[in-house]
């Protein structure tokens, strides 16, 4: 789960914001409105987390736990079942 982090999403440079708590909720932003994006939460969040600051790259999406081994199971050939 993250908190307060920015994370580039797909091919087409979208921008996702995970505040959470005090830091509000989920934004999205398509690449041509990623500096949109950053002004405003640095102009509403500034004060609360330094987090808003940071500046790029930033990092690329985590596979979920859940699914990480057993896609890689099934590209090697296995039942694609973690045993």
């Amino acid at each position: 789960m993250f908190f307060g982090l920015y994370v580039d999403a797909g091919p087409t440079r979208w921008l996702v914001w995970h505040g959470r708590g005090p830091l509000g909720p989920k934004r999205y932003a398509c690449g041509a409105h990623r500096g949109e994006l950053t002004a405003y939460l640095r102009f509403h969040y500034a004060s609360v987390g330094g987090q808003v600051w940071k500046m790029g790259p930033y990092p690329p999406p985590r596979p979920a736990a859940g699914n990480a081994r057993p896609a890689h199971m099934s590209r090697m050939g296995g039942s694609g079942f973690a045993v």
